[in-house]
């Protein structure tokens, strides 16, 4: 089955027929948790964080929302440096 064209239900119906557990995490998350945190991220700032998330995460404490605010605080740097 190609996952490209697949709606999120489907998405999650055909992980879990395939042995997954359903822990996902979407770019809104990442959208709202900044919003919370009084801060605009634009989409290649999303990204970035969805990909650091995905990059860094442990595997012994999961993703949390403690997690994302500190990838999004990472992006702030990152803007706060570049400006320097």
């Amino acid at each position: 089955m190609n996952l490209k064209n697949i709606d999120s239900e489907r998405l999650i119906q055909e992980l879990q027929n395939r042995g997954y557990i359903r822990v996902l995490w979407h770019r809104d998350d990442v959208v709202s948790t900044a919003e919370e945190m009084n801060i605009t991220l634009n989409d290649d700032e999303i990204s970035f964080v969805m990909d650091e998330i995905e990059a860094d995460h442990d595997a012994n404490y999961g993703v949390n929302w403690d997690f994302i605010q500190i990838k999004i605080n990472d992006v702030i740097s990152n803007r706060e440096n570049k400006i320097e």
